[in-house]
C-alpha cells in the first residue's frame, strides 16, 4: 500500500512539473525573454544615447555626441573641450539610438532595484517602452536637494561601481588645443614649479639637491565654459552637458567630481591629489596613503607604491560625500565625509606627518593654495609623468526641467508598488520630479530591466 502511494506521488509531481514546463515554454513563446528596442529620446544622455551625432573637433581632436533630434538652425555645433565653433553636420550621418534588451524575466522574481535602468509603460508621454533610472523604492520619501537624491531625510551615497557607468566627461588634457584667448586649464599655481607640459599629459622632475627643502610642487585646473565660442571662467565645475547644443539654461555649480589620470613615477616622494576640501598624500616609500579633509586626518589606507613605476590608471573622486581612492577599478579607500574625524591616536605613525605638516610652510602646501584650486596634482621628491587626465562628474538632478511649469518641491511619498524614476539628461527629462501621481512609475507598468545590447 505504502509503495502504490508513492507511485502516485512521483506520478503527480511529474505531471505538475510537466504542466510547468508547459506553461513556462509557451509563456516565452509569447512573450520572449529577451525583446530588442532602440533608445528613440535623448532624457538618458549620456549612458544612454538615443540618434545622435559623433563629433570630432578639427581644433583639438575631441569626440563628443550631439542630440539628433534637437540641432541647431545652422546645423553647426560648438566644442565643449576648446570652445572650437561652426563645426559642420552638414555631411555627417546620424548614429541611431543605441540598441537595448528588454529583460522581461528578472523584475517578476524581484523589484527594480536603486539606480537600475528600467523601462515601463509611460502615460505621460504616452511611450510603451520609456527609459528611466530608478531613484526611489515603494514606501520612501525622495527628494531632490542641491542635485542630490535624498531617501528618508538622508543623502543617497552611490558606490564605486553604480557611479563610475553614470559619469560625464567634463574635460581631457589629451586633447586639451591652446587658445590665444585663454590659458591652459592645467598649469602650476606655487612657488615650486618644475611641471612642463608634454604630449597627451604633464611632467614634474625632481632636484635631489633642493626638493626636501622646496615642498610639493601643484598644477591646478581652472575651469571654463564657453558660450557661443567665448569662453566664461569658472571657480566650480557646473553641470552642463555637451549633448544639448540647443538648450538654453542656468548651469549649477556643483562638487560630484572625479579625477581620473595615468600615472608613471619614480622615487620615493609623495604624490598628492585635491579634490575640493580633501586631500589625498600617497606616500610611494612607506606604500602608505593619508586623507585630509579640511586639513585634517581623517583616513588612511595601504597601497602598493611599485604599481606606478610603470603606466597605471588612478582616479580620486568626491561624490555623494564620500571620498574614493581607486587604482585601476579597484577601490581601496572609501570613507564617509559626513562621519567625524579620525581620532589623531588611530593614525599610523609610519604614514609620516611631515607631509601634513607642511601647512607650516608658506611654499607649495594645500593650505597655501587658492581656493579656486578646487583640482589639483601635487608631486614632491618624485620624477612623475601624468597622462590621459580626465575630468568627469556626477549626475546632477536639477530643480526644474526645460519646459515643464511646475515640478515638486519638498519630499514625494511614494505608496505601495510605486517608484521614482529619473533620467540621467537631467534638464530636460520628463520624470518623476513633475508633479502629479502619473509621473510615478507603477510596478504594474513594469515592462522589463534594460540590458546593453554590446
Amino acid at each position: 500500500m505504502a509503495i502504490r502511494i508513492k507511485t502516485t506521488q512521483k506520478i503527480l509531481l511529474l505531471i505538475l512539473t510537466g504542466v510547468l514546463l508547459l506553461c513556462l515554454a509557451a509563456s516565452v513563446l509569447v512573450d520572449g525573454l529577451l525583446l530588442p528596442v532602440r533608445v528613440v529620446g535623448a532624457s538618458m544622455a549620456e549612458a544612454f544615447l538615443g540618434p545622435h551625432y559623433r563629433v570630432t573637433c578639427p581644433q583639438c581632436r575631441y569626440r563628443f555626441a550631439v542630440d539628433a533630434t534637437l540641432l541647431p538652425p545652422s546645423q553647426k555645433v560648438g566644442c565643449p573641450n576648446c570652445g572650437h565653433q561652426n563645426i559642420e553636420l552638414e555631411n555627417a550621418s546620424v548614429q541611431p539610438g543605441e540598441r537595448l534588451l528588454v529583460d522581461r524575466w528578472t523584475y517578476r522574481f524581484r523589484d527594480p532595484g536603486r539606480w537600475e535602468p528600467v523601462l515601463f509603460r509611460s502615460v505621460d508621454p504616452p511611450l510603451e517602452y520609456c527609459l528611466k533610472r530608478v531613484v526611489g523604492l515603494p514606501h520612501e520619501r525622495v527628494q531632490i536637494v542641491a542635485g542630490d537624491v535624498w531617501i528618508n531625510g538622508q543623502c543617497v551615497k552611490k558606490d564605486w561601481s553604480t557611479l563610475r557607468p553614470m559619469a560625464i566627461l567634463i574635460h581631457d588634457a589629451s586633447s586639451d588645443a591652446p587658445r590665444r584667448d585663454i590659458p591652459s586649464r592645467w598649469r602650476p599655481v606655487t612657488q615650486v614649479n618644475r611641471w612642463k607640459k608634454r604630449e597627451r599629459g604633464f611632467r614634474f622632475s625632481r632636484n635631489p639637491a633642493t626638493d626636501v627643502s622646496e615642498g610639493t610642487g601643484w598644477i591646478g585646473y581652472q575651469h571654463f565654459d564657453f558660450v557661443r565660442g567665448v569662453p566664461r571662467e569658472r571657480e566650480r565645475i557646473t553641470d552642463n552637458y555637451a549633448y544639448n547644443q540647443t538648450l538654453s539654461r542656468s548651469l549649477s555649480s556643483m562638487s560630484d567630481l572625479i579625477l581620473s589620470a595615468r600615472v608613471r613615477s619614480q622615487g620615493g616622494g609623495t604624490l598628492k591629489f585635491r579634490l575640493g576640501t580633501c586631500e589625498l598624500q600617497l606616500d610611494a616609500s612607506s606604500q602608505r596613503g593619508l586623507l585630509l579633509h579640511e586639513n585634517c586626518p581623517v583616513a588612511q589606507c595601504v597601497w602598493d607604491g611599485k604599481r606606478i613605476s610603470r603606466d597605471t590608471r588612478l582616479e580620486i573622486a568626491v561624490v555623494d560625500r564620500q571620498f574614493f581612492f581607486v587604482i585601476e577599478g579597484e577601490v581601496l579607500l572609501r570613507y564617509d565625509l559626513d562621519k567625524s574625524n579620525l581620532d589623531k591616536s588611530d593614525l599610523d605613525e609610519s604614514l609620516g606627518s611631515a607631509d601634513h605638516q607642511e601647512g607650516a610652510n608658506p611654499a607649495g602646501n594645500t593650505m597655501s593654495l587658492d581656493p579656486r584650486w578646487y583640482l589639483a596634482i601635487g608631486a614632491k621628491n618624485l620624477d612623475l609623468d601624468v597622462t590621459e587626465v580626465q575630468i568627469l562628474r556626477d549626475v546632477y538632478y536639477t530643480d526644474r526641467i526645460v519646459g515643464v511649469a511646475r515640478t515638486r518641491r519638498g519630499e514625494c511619498q511614494l505608496g505601495e508598488g510605486q517608484f521614482f524614476v529619473l533620467g540621467d539628461n537631467s534638464p530636460l527629462s520628463l520624470d518623476s520630479r513633475r508633479e502629479g501621481a502619473g509621473s510615478l512609475m507603477e510596478r504594474a507598468d513594469i515592462r522589463g530591466r534594460a540590458v546593453r545590447w554590446r
